[in-house]
């Protein structure tokens, strides 16, 4: 249990995601690989991977399963 009594499972909720974070989600959801998630962005492979991997911290998981459905769930999609 983290001091607000919430266990350290709980997915973030949708406000505690960045506006990229969100954007990578939607991709990440809609079966991009993080080098089509790259381009599609501008941005590096690198900045994905960071994005992803702040993602599975804030969701407790790293399966691409999870991922979507958390943004099915939250009405995450590519924008």
């Amino acid at each position: 249990m983290t001091p607000s009594g919430h266990s350290k499972e709980r997915p973030a909720p949708a406000a505690q995601i960045s506006a990229r974070e969100r954007q990578v989600l939607g991709r990440v959801a809609a079966g991009m690989t993080s080098k089509e998630i790259a381009t599609d962005l501008g941005i590096t492979l690198r900045t994905v991977h960071t994005h992803r991997e702040n993602l599975a911290r804030k969701l407790g998981t790293s399966s691409v399963a999870a991922m979507t459905r958390y943004a099915v769930q939250h009405e995450i999609d590519v924008e």
